[in-house]
């Protein structure tokens, strides 16, 4: 599992996301940018991390985002407090 960033009072440190593009490069890997907020103001200034991406990788990061979706519009079970 991996270690996340965390501020001073042990919160993970989030920024938003302030867009993507993708890629096919040498026609045997994909390209991902993914443009992100140096600051939590959507609006602030921004950075990218750009990145090569196999096919299965692509795939996989695909399954985990439309997992992560899906989790976040269930509703949280009664008693548990959402973040």
């Amino acid at each position: 599992m991996a270690v996340w960033d965390r501020d001073e009072g042990g919160l993970i440190m989030l920024r938003p996301l302030a867009g993507y593009e993708t890629a096919v490069v040498a026609e045997s890997a994909g390209a991902l940018r993914i443009e992100h907020s140096t600051t939590q103001d959507p609006a602030g200034p921004r950075d990218a991390l750009q990145l090569i991406l196999t096919s299965a990788q692509a795939k996989t990061l695909a399954g985990a985002l439309l997992r992560m979706a899906e989790q976040i519009e269930r509703p949280a079970p009664p008693g548990v407090l959402a973040n």
